[in-house]
C-alpha cells in the first residue's frame, strides 16, 4: 500500500497539538496537518491515548493511519500531511483548483467524482459534460454508490477521487478500476507526497496552511474548509501528465 511506504519513510518529528474539531483532524508539527473527519463518526471505541496524542511524534501518530478505528485513521492522515504539506517543500507547485481545472479540461468528456464536494451539483447540471458521475458511501438524489464503480469507472476520462479514500482504504480498489483515466487526488486530507505519481495519481489537488492561528479558529469554531481562511490550494501535476 502506498501509505505504507510514505509513513515508513515519514520523518519523526515533535508535534505541538493534536485537536479534533467537528469536520477536521488538525495537527500543529513541522507544518499544520489536516485530515478530514467526514465519515469517521459513530466510532465507538474512543482514541487511544486521548488527552496525550500530543506527545507522540509524527511517525508515532502516522501510523494511526493503518488502524481499525476509523478517527484515528484520520489522525494518522493529519499526521502525514503534518511533514509532508508544508508550504516549503511545495513552493514551486501551481495553486488553483481541480474543479477549475476539470472545467476546463474536460468538456465533453466523461467526469467521476468520488465525494460530493460543494461543486459537483453545479457541474453535474451545467450539461458541458457527456457524464458527470458523483459516488458516495451514502448517496443521495442522482449520487451513485460504491457498487457502481466496477460499471461506471472505466468508462471515465478523469477521475477525482477524496483523499478519504485513503483513510477508509479503499484507493488502492478504486484506482484499480482507473487505469486508462486521468486521476487526481483531491481535498485538503491529500498527502501532497510525489510517490503518489508511482500509483496512478496524475494530479495532487490538496492545501497547505499558510496562517495556522486564522485557520485553527476557523476550524476550531466548526468551519469547514472551504470556509476557512488561511489555506492555499495546490495542484500538483505529474511530470508530463497534464492533460
Amino acid at each position: 500500500m502506498i501509505m505504507k511506504r510514505i509513513v515508513a519513510e515519514l520523518d519523526d518529528l515533535p508535534v505541538n497539538e493534536v485537536a479534533i474539531f467537528r469536520h477536521t483532524v488538525y495537527i500543529d508539527g513541522p507544518a499544520a496537518g489536516l485530515a478530514s473527519t467526514v465519515n469517521t463518526g459513530g466510532c465507538m471505541a474512543p482514541v487511544q491515548a486521548l488527552g496525550r496524542l500530543h506527545e507522540r511524534g509524527t511517525a508515532e501518530l502516522a501510523r494511526l493511519l493503518f488502524s481499525e478505528h476509523l478517527l484515528e485513521r484520520a489522525i494518522g492522515m493529519a499526521a502525514v500531511n503534518a511533514v509532508v504539506n508544508h508550504p516549503d517543500r511545495v513552493r514551486n507547485t501551481a495553486t488553483g483548483n481541480a474543479f477549475d481545472y476539470i472545467l476546463g479540461q474536460g468538456r465533453g468528456k466523461n467526469i467521476a467524482v468520488l465525494g460530493h464536494f460543494p461543486k459537483v451539483d453545479s457541474l453535474r447540471e451545467s450539461g458541458i459534460f457527456k457524464n458527470f458521475w458523483v459516488f458516495e458511501l451514502n448517496p443521495q438524489g442522482a449520487d451513485l454508490g460504491p457498487e457502481s464503480y466496477a460499471e461506471i469507472l472505466p468508462q471515465a476520462d478523469f477521475v477525482l477521487l477524496t483523499a478519504t479514500t485513503l483513510i477508509n482504504h479503499t484507493f488502492t480498489e478504486v484506482l484499480s478500476l482507473c487505469p486508462n483515466s486521468f486521476n487526481v487526488l483531491v481535498g485538503p486530507s491529500t498527502p501532497l507526497h510525489p510517490l503518489l505519481f508511482d500509483y496512478g495519481i496524475d494530479c495532487l489537488a490538496g492545501s497547505v496552511v499558510t496562517d495556522r492561528l486564522c485557520a485553527r479558529q476557523y476550524l476550531a469554531q466548526g468551519a469547514s474548509f472551504r470556509h476557512t481562511p488561511g489555506l492555499q490550494q495546490v495542484t500538483w501535476f505529474k511530470p508530463s501528465s497534464q492533460a
